[in-house]
């Protein structure tokens, strides 16, 4: 994907900018998850680590489906 991206494909970056686009809510889960973990909200924490790992597997089923 990189030297399709450095030669200008169109293909290239519009992969990379879905890539980015499904990867900015997976880091603001996780992010949030040990956020959760360091103030001890563990109501928080399990309904944040549910959400991650859905997310997780989706992105996972996606990529191999």
């Amino acid at each position: 994907i990189s030297s399709n991206l450095l030669a200008g494909k169109p293909h290239a970056l519009v992969t990379v900018g879905l890539f980015l686009l499904t990867l900015v809510p997976i880091a603001r889960v996780a992010f949030c998850l040990v956020l959760f973990i360091k103030t001890r909200d563990f109501a928080y924490v399990g309904f944040t680590a549910y959400v991650f790992a859905a997310l997780i597997i989706g992105f996972l089923l996606g990529h191999i489906g």
